[in-house]
């Protein structure tokens, strides 16, 4: 979630504030700590998926096409990664995936949201965008 939650809000330049308010992390640290963690780490992320993607990709040039893709290969691992699940012993593959698969849309749509909210975009116009 916040590793896609960066990235769309540099794509789309959202304040750092903003960004603090949509973030989930566990434990008592504060918010103005996780950014440049998160931030850190996206990049050591980029660095890893280049090869993947073929593409040089720092946080400066991320594009649409690019949030495409980097999504497209989340799906795939998560799709991977999940039929190794512990829980897979207790229900079908199906259950899981589709509640990563359902979590993902949620995420999507909060960034939607926010990101008409901050630009202050119609109320219809923003559902309209949403995946309902």
């Amino acid at each position: 979630y916040n590793v896609m939650l960066i990235l769309r809000s540099i794509l789309w330049k959202l304040p750092e504030e903003l960004i603090r308010e949509l973030l989930l992390y566990s434990g008592k640290l504060h918010s103005r700590l996780i950014i440049p963690k998160q931030k850190y780490a996206l990049t050591l992320y980029l660095n890893a998926i280049r090869d993947i993607l073929g593409k040089d990709v720092t946080l400066g040039t991320i594009t649409p096409e690019v949030i495409k893709e980097i999504d497209f290969t989340f799906h795939k691992q998560i799709k991977k990664n999940a039929e190794h699940l512990y829980l897979e012993k207790l229900f079908s593959i199906a259950p899981i995936y589709a509640s990563i698969l359902l979590l993902e849309i949620e995420v999507l749509n909060l960034t939607k949201i926010a990101y008409g909210i901050w630009r202050k975009i119609e109320p219809q116009n923003i559902i309209e965008t949403l995946i309902l």
